[in-house]
């Protein structure tokens, strides 16, 4: 939601009156988006230092609860603080700080036990990781074990096969015993002739 145009124009026609600051300030702390809310801090920090001390208090509590009301607990803390020094009586603004720091614990606590919430998921990922790894390296062991094992068997069977084809093939004639000569390989005798 954006401020009427008429309060923009306030907002810088008018912004060495103090009260003028005070009023738009508030107006923007109301709006609640952080930015807005960045901006009514702003405006309450622009207030002069001549301005009444109960208004800067006031200022100040208003950008501390603007602040706390978005998460912003350092912030808002300095700005009760800031409220105290201005007016040290003001009782909702002791209680208003005692509650942010009660939330900015909260909040570095949880913020903590995320981070280490985090963490433990880093190194479950990373022993998922580690894990497979050695997997891996298991399996290619196994492998090498495997094509080592393999590899004799291979190297005997190529040099048998080489051993074949070094030998003598039988030609053609040895291969048909039928054929000029017998299945040994010998002579075979011829026939006399009855001379």
């Amino acid at each position: 939601m954006r401020l009427p145009a008429t309060c923009r124009a306030l907002d810088t026609r008018d912004s060495l009156r103090p009260e003028i600051l005070y009023n738009i300030g508030g107006v923007y702390s109301r709006m609640g988006t952080p930015n807005d809310v960045m901006r009514a801090d702003s405006l309450y920090r622009a207030l002069p230092f001549d301005a009444s001390p109960e208004l800067r208090s006031q200022a100040a509590y208003n950008r501390g609860t603007a602040l706390a009301n978005s998460q912003m607990y350092d912030q808002a803390m300095n700005a009760f603080i800031e409220s105290l020094v201005l007016n040290p009586d003001d009782d909702e603004a002791k209680h208003n700080l005692e509650m942010t720091r009660q939330l900015l614990m909260q909040q570095e606590q949880q913020q903590q036990q995320q981070g280490d919430g985090d963490n433990d998921e880093n190194q479950d990922q990373q022993d998922q990781e580690q894990q497979q790894s050695e997997n891996q390296e298991q399996q290619d062991g196994e492998q090498q074990e495997q094509d080592e094992q393999s590899q004799p068997d291979q190297e005997q069977s190529e040099e048998e096969q080489q051993e074949e084809q070094e030998q003598p093939q039988p030609s053609e004639e040895e291969m048909d015993p039928g054929r000029n000569g017998p299945p040994d390989g010998g002579t075979v005798p011829r026939p006399t002739s009855g001379k």
